[in-house]
């Protein structure tokens, strides 16, 4: 314990003597922590946390294939996710998400958000309840 102490001593001595060094392992130190606790927090909210769905377990991705024309991971057609609809035994309940590019005008100069298309049911079926209204409705 009596080494820490006078080596945290020596340090502390060698940077009151040398500003400029001191300030450049302070930057270093800062750099460092920020981008550490940067990278732990967006790895805690993509891997580490559950997602915010009931029994986000039991939720399952559908693409399809058309290895002709080498599409490897496909969207579904609408008559598809019909087919899987009537035929499935293991799935509880089938709904779709479709990304869309959108155009949002008024007065001034237009903007272009990315949004969603979604089914019906694809809220009751994660379990989100609206804050306020309803559902929607087929």
């Amino acid at each position: 314990m009596d080494t820490l102490l006078q080596d945290l001593r020596y340090a502390f001595r060698t940077l009151v003597k040398n500003p400029g060094f001191a300030a450049l392992t302070i930057a270093c130190l800062a750099l460092g922590i920020g981008v550490n606790s940067t990278i732990f927090s967006v790895v805690d909210t993509v891997a580490i946390r559950p997602l915010p769905f009931s029994d986000p377990e039991r939720l399952v991705s559908l693409r399809t294939t058309h290895q002709v024309n080498g599409i490897d991971r496909g969207d579904a057609s609408y008559l598809d996710v019909q087919d899987w609809k009537a035929r499935t035994r293991t799935l509880a309940d089938i709904a779709t998400v479709t990304g869309r590019s959108l155009t949002l005008s008024d007065s001034e100069e237009p903007e272009r958000f990315n949004g969603s298309t979604i089914s019906w049911n694809m809220f009751p079926m994660i379990g989100v309840q609206p804050i306020l209204g309803r559902q929607m409705r087929p």
